[in-house]
């Protein structure tokens, strides 16, 4: 079956959801205990960063405002040579955070400091274009 914009439908009908986003928000990320300032279902107990408007595990729209943890692990990291918009080089990696939650963010350490599994916190910084970024936690080495 097609609609008048001559697109095939299904049985099911597809839905766009809202897209998080921090643009506009002039709230600082890092919070004043040093955690994160994202969201929590309060269905299902799922974090997301930014605050998602529904929860990608249960699809319930019950998302809260909710300090994340400010400390996990580097589980990869990709430096970016090439940029639209920030200077290069920089390091972006994911961070498995100590609830579970897995966020892209930058990294604010050398290269040869990092390793998968390294333990990083959360930090407030002017080395990085949006104010925040991960360092490897004291003492940790590669």
């Amino acid at each position: 079956m097609k609609n008048e914009r001559n697109v095939v439908m299904t049985d099911q009908e597809s839905v766009l959801l809202p897209v998080a986003d921090t643009a506009g928000d002039d709230r600082p990320v890092v919070t004043e205990t040093g955690g994160l300032r994202g969201g929590r279902c309060q269905s299902c107990g799922a974090g997301s960063f930014p605050r998602a408007y529904i929860c990608p595990s249960c699809n319930n729209t019950t998302i809260e405002e909710a300090e994340l943890p400010g400390e996990g692990s580097l589980y990869t990291w990709t430096t970016v040579h090439i940029s639209p918009t920030f200077p290069t080089p920089y390091t972006l990696g994911y961070i498995d955070l100590s609830d579970g939650l897995r966020l892209l963010a930058q990294v604010l350490a050398p290269q040869e400091q990092l390793r998968c599994d390294l333990p990083v916190r959360l930090v407030s910084s002017d080395q990085s274009p949006t104010g925040w970024g991960f360092v490897p936690v004291e003492g940790a080495t590669a």
